[in-house]
């Protein structure tokens, strides 16, 4: 009893040791061993922390909302789809139009970058922080309470609303973010045709997205002196790969190059929710370094961001002491977290795998409060009452009731 209360304590460090042991991968490739004393100071203070946190009465302790008697479940499920619905007509009418279908009829893939790159502009501060919580946040966790309550017919519904929204804001990622809670489950279920069947959900959304941001595979539009790819789906796999393996241990090792040999220290003007306690302007070293790292794109007139582990945004704030306190935060966010899920172990991974992957290209602060990890767990807060149990079997297999 005691190894499997441990294990349980664990589950989150571990995926995110599991994270950082992945970034590890790609920053040794590319920029052999000279940063891994930044990468092992902040594993170590956050492993130092977790293990120093766990036996501390008090802490996290488990916290729910009791809802009131006459609140139904209809009531909840209701209002879940028609929050949703209401959020993407609302974002669509704000935006003019469908970006989807501007993008299908533009001639390179420069011109639908240029359409996704408008969905932010057109979209407002306001949208665009909605629009994130309920792709990150509202949907995923819709998604899953209609699955687990045995709803179909609400089921049916939030999943194409969410596939329609996840298609018209233009983002491959947002087609695994919204199934990722559910494809969870299925896994745990051993329900592999249903897992299959969402799975093939998601590749079909970025398989639409894929063909109408390159037109030239369909053989639409004109290449605008970009280079031709013989197999473009091939080399795209093929890319995808090790877009997800390197990526982000290549980009850790980049941030450490140019900071702050290239960049300074931005003594914490680079964290936008500090600005009133700092008084300096905001610096955002995503931006900029897109801009070094890729002038072809800038030149085209296109913008992005080189995204990065959330302890590399601290270390180009605070340096070493960057990467120490960052390492503290981690452990106490995890924690409490944990403290907060106990015995209902199942919806912890559920509802904060996703956000723990993401880590790994996220600041945490931005993970918080745009980034709808906050606003998935006070949803799981206030409406567990309407979750059923969810246990393991004999065989470990999931089981609801």
């Amino acid at each position: 009893m005691t190894s499997n209360l441990r294990l349980k304590d664990f589950i989150l460090p571990l995926l995110y040791g599991a994270v950082m042991f992945w970034i590890l991968i790609g920053l040794a490739t590319f920029s052999g061993f000279r940063h891994f004393e930044k990468w092992s100071i902040h594993v170590l203070t956050f492993g130092c922390v977790v293990v120093l946190l766990r036996d501390r009465k008090g802490f996290g302790n488990p916290f729910r909302v009791r809802m009131p008697d006459w609140v139904r479940a209809r009531w909840v499920e209701w209002g879940l789809v028609s929050f949703v619905l209401l959020a993407t007509t609302v974002h669509l009418i704000k935006l003019h139009g469908w970006p989807l279908v501007e993008a299908w009829f533009q001639e390179d893939i420069v011109g639908t970058a240029l359409v996704r790159q408008s969905i932010i502009a057109r979209s407002g501060a306001l949208m665009n922080y909605l629009s994130s919580f309920v792709i990150k946040a509202i949907l995923p966790f819709s998604i899953v309470f209609m699955y687990l309550r045995k709803r179909k017919m609400m089921l049916g519904l939030v999943t194409a609303i969410g596939m329609f929204y996840a298609l018209m804001l233009m983002q491959k990622s947002f087609m695994v973010t919204i199934f990722m809670p559910l494809l969870c489950i299925l896994l745990l279920e051993r329900k592999w045709l249903r897992l299959a069947g969402v799975a093939c959900l998601s590749v079909l959304g970025i398989v639409i997205l894929l063909l109408v941001t390159n037109p030239q595979l369909l053989g639409r539009g004109k290449a605008r002196d970009l280079p031709v790819i013989e197999n473009p789906f091939g080399t795209g796999l093929k890319g995808l790969a090790k877009r997800v393996l390197y990526v982000p241990g290549k980009v850790t090792g980049e941030w450490f190059d140019l900071v702050p040999a290239h960049y300074p220290y931005l003594n914490g003007c680079g964290y936008r929710f500090l600005q009133p306690l700092t008084g300096c302007e905001y610096v955002d070293y995503s931006r900029k370094l897109y801009d070094e790292l890729f002038p072809e794109y800038k030149a085209l007139g296109l913008t992005g961001t080189v995204n990065v582990a959330s302890f590399v945004n601290d270390y180009a704030n605070f340096g070493m002491r960057g990467v120490f306190l960052s390492g503290i935060v981690l452990a106490v966010l995890i924690t409490l977290l944990t403290r907060l899920y106990h015995n209902r172990e199942v919806y912890l991974i559920l509802f904060n795998l996703f956000p723990v992957i993401m880590l790994s290209s996220s600041a945490v602060s931005t993970l918080l409060f745009s980034g709808g990890w906050v606003v998935i767990n006070l949803l799981f807060m206030v409406l567990n009452p309407y979750l059923p149990v969810l246990r393991f079997d004999n065989r470990k297999r999931l089981c609801v009731g």
